[in-house]
């Protein structure tokens, strides 16, 4: 089975090709219930990467589970790079007595814009990585193919992804940093600008965000940073402080 968490596409895109490809059922992540996670031999996590780590919604679901399987792939969306987030999800999967056999990374559309100096990508940069990641894709299914198959497949017997430079550095320094001064809500805004058309309440994968009386979005408190609101606002109306003017956005839905 592939579970899938997606803020603004790019992950889910990667998960409904893969469950093509590998025959296997597709399944959102914060929907699966028990049976689902009951009925699976080995379970495919495919997500994005925040701040070279797990979203923290995710790292919260795994806390909640009783039992998992005995086994796990994961196939990350980035970018550029994951650091050390396959031992992060390494770790976490131990806990519930699951092997993580697999792990795997695709570079998609940069949609991360909060930070100063982070923007998304060109026109020309977001085609090159969208007509690339099909081939990136098909590798990653075959490298899965005979792990699905080996009952006897050791804790990361494959290994595919890119770290990046520093990649320890950017895990466990920077990424805490990032969490504790660098996200949630409380910066997010609308402004007059805004249309009203609710986009922004139904992109949002936690549904954190609701309408007010005067049909404004009001962010609740349990954001997971993935500025799917932001990206699909049409008229650009959503603002991160003042972090985000002059910023582009990801246009691109699948």
């Amino acid at each position: 089975m592939i579970l899938y968490f997606s803020g603004t596409g790019n992950s889910r895109l990667v998960a409904q090709t893969l469950a093509e490809h590998l025959q296997q059922p597709l399944q959102e992540w914060l929907k699966a219930t028990p049976a689902d996670l009951t009925r699976a031999q080995t379970l495919c996590f495919v997500f994005p990467i925040y701040a070279w780590g797990l979203p923290k919604v995710l790292e919260q679901w795994f806390v909640r589970q009783k039992t998992l399987p005995k086994r796990a792939l994961m196939v990350a969306t980035c970018g550029d790079d994951i650091g050390k987030t396959h031992l992060q999800l390494r770790n976490l999967l131990r806990q519930k007595n699951c092997k993580l056999i697999g792990a795997f990374s695709v570079q998609m559309p940069n949609t991360y814009v909060a930070f100063p100096g982070f923007d998304v990508d060109s026109e020309e940069e977001q085609q090159r990585r969208l007509q690339a990641y099909p081939e990136r894709v098909e590798e990653i299914v075959q490298s899965i193919k005979p792990l699905l198959a080996n009952d006897k497949a050791q804790e990361l017997q494959t290994l595919s992804v890119v770290e990046g430079i520093f990649p320890w550095i950017k895990s466990h320094v920077l990424r805490p940093i990032f969490n504790n001064c660098l996200t949630g809500d409380h910066r997010f805004r609308s402004t007059d600008n805004c249309i009203h058309c609710r986009k922004c309440e139904k992109a949002c994968p936690v549904n954190n965000i609701t309408m007010t009386e005067e049909v404004r979005p009001q962010w609740l408190g349990s954001c997971t940073d993935c500025f799917g609101c932001y990206h699909a606002c049409p008229v650009h109306a959503i603002r991160y402080g003042s972090w985000t003017e002059g910023k582009g956005q990801k246009r691109k839905t699948y």
